[in-house]
């Protein structure tokens, strides 16, 4: 029997005070927010506002409408955070493009992916092991995310290019790239600093070794000239890759910090993966494939800790969101806000939801209902989705990461990590650095060994 078509819930009619009273809310702590909106109207699906109008959605099923682009569009931005138009280029990233445009470029990306493919594990093993030395002979206390950043950012660039640009101008960049209101005017535009490490990337970028068949690449599939290639690929390197894998990582780490069984289990896998001792250097597709542990922890860090906290939306046609809480019907102009970190969290997917629990996604309804890329987690990028094009490279990377560290190492931090119920930190990284105290080889116990080795 079909349900009703409900209202959707709001505080009030008066749009200047809701948007007043959500705003202030919401800075007050962006997870009790969502979660008295969530009691008061008993309701998964309830309109806000928070600097902009939106029906905002926090449960997985309900989430679905802001996957199918026969029922809604993207605009320019991640809703009131507008990237500036000087330092991307003066060009739309694909990620906020919608029809065709879209569909060719990202079959553009798609493919440089696939072919670049069997070069990024020898790359990212190439760049992580000096440091892997560097911090087994550390004499002091090191910031692990400072050295993360580099590790990210050369590995990407070296990957896709075969060079890179100097990680403090990607870093700067980042730093630049987003306006501070939700309008990109003249008097906000970035620093002579930041537009010139925008024009060191873009330079980099153009005289890297593999940037003419990339450029050769996109003429063909996506009609894009050599100039806007370099402007999409440094928004793809910078934004799209570095600047989530950034934070991604941090709080992978962070989690693995906090859960030692999890790590000895990892370790377990990668030896299990090698009688004959486990090598990094020589890690392949087919032995991460033998390790759920290592995906199911990277997988976790995501769904808890997501880079991207929002998903929006306009309809472009009359719709109902179907929720765990109801239906409710849209109307073709309003804007939809998917909130990926209380979806990551929804009980009706997720037993015990606040739990680091890597083990989880032996359950194929966990596997479906992890939404950080913008899509199902059973789904694969394609071109004619909004699926997080580099979906299976970041988490790739990830668990290369994870594997490089936890197989054979293991550490102290100076800290306990922690993450903002309050504050929404950028790549929702954990609070603290990762201050690194004791960074030594890991022992391991071989089962029928009868000791350690």
């Amino acid at each position: 029997m079909a349900q009703p078509i409900r209202e959707i819930p709001s505080s009030h009619h008066f749009a200047l005070l809701e948007l007043v009273d959500d705003t202030l809310e919401f800075k007050q702590g962006w997870k009790k927010f969502f979660d008295s909106r969530h009691a008061k109207y008993n309701s998964t699906v309830f309109r806000t506002r928070i600097a902009i109008p939106a029906i905002t959605i926090l449960d997985v099923r309900g989430f679905q409408p802001l996957f199918d682009e026969t029922l809604v569009k993207k605009h320019y931005g991640f809703g009131p955070a507008i990237p500036r138009h000087d330092m991307v280029g003066n060009i739309v990233p694909t990620v906020f493009e919608n029809d065709e445009r879209h569909t060719s470029q990202k079959a553009f990306v798609l493919e440089l992916i696939h072919r670049e493919t069997s070069r990024l594990i020898p790359v990212l093993t190439a760049t992580l092991q000096p440091y892997l030395q560097k911090w087994a002979t550390a004499q002091a206390p090191f910031d692990w995310g400072a050295d993360a950043d580099a590790i990210l950012s050369n590995t990407l660039f070296d990957w896709l290019l075969g060079a890179h640009p100097a990680a403090s101008d990607v870093a700067l960049w980042i730093a630049n790239v987003l306006s501070p209101v939700p309008w990109d005017l003249p008097v906000f535009h970035a620093s002579e600093a930041a537009l010139a490490a925008r024009d060191r990337i873009l330079h980099a970028i153009q005289a890297a070794p593999k940037f003419q068949a990339a450029a050769s690449l996109a003429f063909e599939m996506a009609g894009l000239g050599k100039d806007e290639t370099a402007k999409q690929i440094l928004f793809y390197l910078c934004f799209n890759a570095w600047a989530g894998l950034q934070g991604a990582w941090l709080s992978l780490m962070g989690e693995l910090s906090l859960n030692p069984d999890v790590q000895a289990r990892i370790a377990a896998e990668a030896q299990s993966s090698a009688p004959n001792g486990f090598d990094f250097s020589a890690v392949s597709f087919a032995d991460i494939a033998r390790m759920p542990t290592l995906r199911g922890a990277v997988s976790e860090a995501m769904r808890l800790h997501g880079p991207v906290p929002f998903a929006y939306g306009e309809a472009i046609q009359d719709f109902v969101i179907h929720s765990t809480t109801g239906d409710y019907a849209v109307r073709q102009g309003e804007m939809l806000m998917g909130v990926f970190l209380m979806a990551g969290r929804d009980p009706y997917v997720f037993s015990e939801p606040d739990r680091f629990d890597p083990g989880r996604y032996s359950d194929p309804t966990a596997v479906q209902g992890l939404l950080w890329a913008n899509g199902p987690g059973d789904a694969a990028p394609a071109p004619t989705n909004k699926m997080c094009a580099g979906r299976d490279v970041v988490n790739l990377i990830l668990q290369l990461l994870a594997l490089g560290v936890v197989s054979n190492w293991e550490w102290k931090l100076q800290e306990k990590p922690t993450w903002s119920d309050v504050k929404m930190i950028q790549a929702n990284a954990p609070e603290q650095k990762l201050v690194v105290t004791s960074f030594r080889h890991r022992t391991i116990v071989r089962a029928g060994a009868g000791g350690a080795s």
